[in-house]
């Protein structure tokens, strides 16, 4: 657990871990795109384990709808809209 934990952290350059050979960009990229929708089916799993699975049914698209709304109003805000 330990060796995975320093490898996250030398991969996303972390503190004093040194960057990972190549464009730590796009090294970031892809762990976020790779390890990202593991991590969310993950969670649904938790929570369908906890807190039963027709919680587990309404929070997924909840929770979808809200980040959408979320991110489209701050890139609305940020981004001045549509020209």
């Amino acid at each position: 657990m330990a060796v995975l934990v320093e490898d996250h952290v030398r991969i996303l350059g972390v503190g004093n871990a040194p960057a990972p050979e190549g464009d730590p960009a796009q090294v970031r990229t892809v762990f976020r795109v790779v390890v990202g929708p593991a991590v969310d089916v993950k969670l649904s799993a938790m929570q369908a384990g906890l807190f039963g699975r027709p919680f587990a049914i309404r929070f997924g698209p909840a929770t979808f709808v809200v980040a959408t709304v979320v991110a489209t109003i701050i890139g609305l805000v940020f981004l001045g809209g549509a020209r």
